[in-house]
């Protein structure tokens, strides 16, 4: 017979249609958790590797609320993965605290490896650390994807705008 954290994996390593579906499912096997819930959780923020990112968020979320200490370890972890979905998963979680310390982590964001984490911590850091943001951008116009390169270019453009 299995254990509540073994169903609870299975169950949530299934592939699904939509973050929707994927959404349901954790607060069904949540509200199941009793005692669990912190376990699971966790679990789902820091190891759950396959799926959408708003199930991964919403457990971080609350985990972080509830075991400030080592929530905030957890984020350290994961912005400084070698998977770059979790990288983003923790951006996603630390946007919403808007704290110092959770600027300083996304700032870490801003010579990622992946123009599209560049971009959201460009986006998310813009009106606090503007020098660094020009500076990432301004390397973002010389990338080799077009795409890229306007995206950068835009947001460069936006930021001469506010000022």
């Amino acid at each position: 017979m299995k254990t509540f954290m073994e169903m609870a994996k299975q169950r949530l390593s299934q592939r699904y249609v939509n973050d929707i579906a994927e959404q349901d499912t954790l607060e069904a096997l949540l509200e199941m958790s009793g005692g669990q819930r912190m376990e699971l959780l966790k679990w789902v923020m820091k190891d759950k590797k396959n799926g959408f990112l708003a199930p991964r968020k919403q457990a971080g979320l609350e985990f972080v609320k509830n075991a400030p200490d080592e929530g905030w370890g957890i984020l350290e972890q994961l912005i400084r993965s070698d998977n770059p979905d979790d990288r983003e998963t923790a951006c996603e979680i630390l946007e919403e605290f808007r704290d110092p310390k959770s600027y300083q982590l996304i700032k870490m964001l801003l010579d990622d490896e992946y123009p599209s984490l560049q971009f959201d911590a460009c986006d998310f850091l813009s009106d606090i650390f503007s020098q660094d943001v020009i500076r990432t951008l301004t390397g973002l116009t010389q990338h080799e994807n077009k795409i890229v390169r306007e995206a950068a270019e835009k947001r460069l453009e936006l930021m001469e705008g506010k000022e």
